[in-house]
C-alpha cells in the first residue's frame, strides 16, 4: 500500500506540472507519457488488491476510488486546455493560409 500512496503522490505531482505547463512546450508530451506509465503501474497495483479483498481493503480501495475521481477530473481540465490551444492553432494556420492566397491572387 505504501507503493500505491508513493504512486499517487507521484500522480499527482505530474498533474500539477502538466497544469502548470504551457501546452505548447515539448516537455508536456514527455510528462503525459510519464503520466500514462504511471496510471498504468497504479492500476496493476490496484487489480492486486481487488484480488484479495478484505474488510480493510474496501475502506482503502473506496478512497481510491475517490482519488480516481480527481485525477479524471484534472486530466480532463488539462486535456480540454490543450485541445483549446490546438483548435486555435489550427484555426491561425488556416487564416494565414487565407491571407497568403489571397496574396497570392494579387
Amino acid at each position: 500500500m505504501k507503493q500505491l500512496e508513493a504512486l499517487n503522490e507521484q500522480l499527482l505531482e505530474t498533474l500539477h506540472q502538466l497544469e502548470k505547463m504551457s501546452a505548447e512546450d515539448e516537455s508536456a508530451d514527455k510528462l503525459v507519457s510519464k503520466l500514462l506509465e504511471k496510471v498504468r503501474q497504479r492500476q496493476v497495483l490496484l487489480n492486486a488488491l481487488v484480488v484479495e479483498p478484505t474488510e480493510d481493503c474496501r475502506a482503502y480501495l473506496e478512497k481510491q476510488f475517490d482519488l480516481t475521481k480527481v485525477f479524471v477530473e484534472k486530466s480532463n481540465i488539462i486535456q480540454s486546455e490543450i485541445q483549446a490551444l490546438l483548435h486555435a492553432a489550427n484555426k491561425n494556420k488556416r487564416q494565414i493560409n487565407v491571407y497568403k492566397a489571397i496574396d497570392l491572387d494579387r
